[in-house]
């Protein structure tokens, strides 16, 4: 005899698949109610709770989209005033050692670990490193010049201003991915009442669950020809380090990336060969973030790069 606990349990709870698969196969699902209905079926109480369910789903999902969207452009600019940074400094570094010699004082006022530090910023340190620098700054502008201050004075008021902007976003996106997961919750519940109600008209006929349900759209691929199934795939990035994950995905795959790191960002970007550099400004990914990537827009290989120069990176990736 079946154990007859699995009957109380909800199964769409366990769908693993992209946020637009899951769509497609409750609006099939929905669809199939509605098409039953004309042929005279009666589900009269499941279609009206079912549309609406599916109608937030979607909503939600267009709203998360805009937002992560929206939250990648602003770690580009955090990104970018970084890397202004660290080139005003490094470019400033002539003349700072032109004025004082590199072994006085003064210069390690401005470089106390000479080019070091600028070689290995990081989110944790930059904040800290740009106090230090424009500090130093402001205490011998006059023999370096006050056009050189100010404008470390602009980009750091650029970057504090990027990151609450970013800080802010996240927590936007967050509360937009909680109400994707609130209406899938109340969809897969919506789901479950369905298929109760389906079982009940046709008793014994197995059969007719495919009528009502194309579980091949939420079917899990494989990651590699030596994949079961082993949903998620982990990869940990060393320090400062690029990794190719040994994946095979075709072009109508999504690919859900999750950084499951305590501390460590990482940056994705695709690849037509395993070890190529970046054409684009790889995508940050900030820890406990995850995003889904249609892998049409990678092309063979997806690369992971981690440049934190201290925390390996660790994280998690399924195909959906």
């Amino acid at each position: 005899m079946r154990n007859l606990e699995l009957y109380f349990e909800n199964p769409f709870d366990n769908i693993v698949a992209s946020k637009e698969k899951i769509i497609k196969f409750f609006d099939h699902h929905v669809n199939s109610l509605i098409q039953r209905k004309t042929e005279g079926v009666n589900l009269d109480a499941l279609i009206p709770p079912s549309v609406d369910a599916l109608a937030a789903l979607k909503t939600s999902l267009q709203e998360t989209a805009i937002k992560v969207a929206e939250q990648i452009s602003k770690t580009l600019t955090v990104d970018e005033c970084i890397e202004l940074f660290v080139a005003k400094a490094k470019d400033f570094e002539a003349g700072v050692r032109d004025k004082y010699k590199k072994d006085s004082p003064v210069y390690k006022e401005f470089y106390p670990q000479g080019m070091k530090l600028f070689n290995h910023i990081t989110k944790k340190n930059i904040e800290e490193v740009m106090a230090q620098f424009i500090s130093a700054f402001d205490v011998h502008q006059a023999d370096i010049g006050v056009a050189k201050f100010n404008e470390l004075k602009q980009i750091r008021s650029s970057y504090v201003l990027a990151r609450a902007t970013q800080e802010q976003k996240k927590t936007e996106t967050l509360g937009k991915r909680s109400s994707w997961e609130d209406n899938l919750k109340k969809m897969n519940t919506q789901a479950f009442t369905n298929l109760l109600t389906i079982v009940q008209l046709h008793k014994a006929q197995p059969q007719k669950a495919k009528i009502y349900f194309n579980q091949s759209i939420v079917a899990r691929p494989k990651h590699n020809q030596d994949d079961q199934e082993a949903q998620p795939l982990t990869e940990k990035i060393a320090p400062n380090t690029t990794i190719t994950p040994d994946m095979i995905y075709s072009a109508d795959d999504t690919i859900l990336l999750s950084n499951v790191s305590d501390s460590a960002s990482i940056y994705w970007y695709g690849g037509s060969t395993a070890n190529e550099a970046p054409n684009t400004k790889p995508t940050e990914l900030l820890p406990g973030e995850e995003i889904e990537i249609p892998a049409a827009t990678l092309g063979k290989y997806l690369i992971l790069l981690n440049k934190d120069t201290v925390n390996t990176a660790e994280v998690e990736i399924m195909l959906v």
